[in-house]
């Protein structure tokens, strides 16, 4: 696609896109090519991207040592016994996963980490794109907005009644 100025008589110019017709399968960009290296426009090639991945590859390694090194350590240990020196194998899993107490821990930390934040965001959602739409958005913002600055207000006043009057020099 191009773009084409065309006036409406005031001096101000319109633009609009205009088609260009390319062969069969190949990408508009594919056809115009860079004067001095005769690469095709828009960059790109194995070297660019070298230099990129030399870049990252720091920012990568440390993400991996501080996200995927604890993981498999804690798993490792996982398998011995508390004494760390014999092997158990799976026989720790099982007995976790055999007390009913464990099993409804788990069930809630699904419900707060995976399904409670899907069902704000949702709702968040919902409400921002209803209250763009409605007569009354402002009325209705600060009606939904209020609770969250009045349990702030009330958790605040909460904890300085049970701290007491602290005087900080």
């Amino acid at each position: 696609m191009r773009m084409a100025a065309r006036s409406l008589g005031r001096g101000h110019p319109v633009l609009r896109a205009v088609g260009v017709s390319t062969p069969a399968g190949a990408p508009a960009a594919a056809l115009k090519a860079d004067a001095i290296t005769g690469r095709p426009a828009g960059g790109g090639g194995r070297r660019d991207q070298l230099g990129s991945l030399l870049f990252l590859a720091p920012a990568a390694i440390w993400l991996l040592a501080i996200t995927i090194y604890p993981v498999v350590v804690t798993f490792r240990n996982s398998v011995f016994d508390e004494t760390a020196t014999s092997y158990v194998g799976l026989h720790n899993y099982r007995v976790i996963f055999s007390d009913a107490s464990i099993l409804v821990t788990f069930r809630n930390n699904l419900i707060w980490v995976v399904i409670f934040p899907f069902v704000v965001t949702f709702l968040g959602l919902t409400f921002a794109v209803l209250t763009e739409r409605i007569r009354w958005s402002t009325a209705f913002k600060t009606i939904i907005f209020m609770p969250i600055v009045f349990s702030a207000t009330a958790s605040a006043l909460i904890m300085r009644g049970l701290a007491g009057r602290v005087t900080v020099y």
